[in-house]
């Protein structure tokens, strides 16, 4: 089996599509919402009306289910890409520490490299 790697810089542009896509999401569905009262609003009366509020609360209600989806993705995504870069500033101070410079250039001449 391969192993998938993400960059730093994968996750953060994942993390940042996730966001976009939620506030997408959102102007989308108040723009529904918008028409929609402004299409049925007060004037319409009886079972079309009911039909329609029903369709509303459908899709709102998808709509609620889908942006808990995108808040759990996103707050995961974010977790993991916080880790990784603590991990790799935490690398990168002990390399440091240890005078090797970015490259281990000094670890790999010590090592025959």
């Amino acid at each position: 089996m391969s192993e998938s790697k993400l960059t730093e810089d994968q996750m953060i542009k994942l993390e940042k599509a996730i966001e976009q896509c939620g506030n997408d999401s959102l102007e989308i569905m108040n723009k529904i919402r918008q028409d929609y009262m402004s299409n049925v609003g007060g004037s319409w009366m009886g079972p079309a009306a009911n039909a329609a509020l029903q369709k509303q609360e459908d899709f709102s209600d998808e709509w609620k289910r889908i942006e808990e989806i995108l808040n759990k993705l996103l707050n995961g995504v974010s977790t993991v890409k916080n880790r990784v870069l603590e991990f790799s500033d935490e690398q990168k101070r002990a390399f440091e520490a240890m005078n090797l410079g970015d490259d281990g250039a000094l670890f790999n001449s010590r090592m025959g490299g």
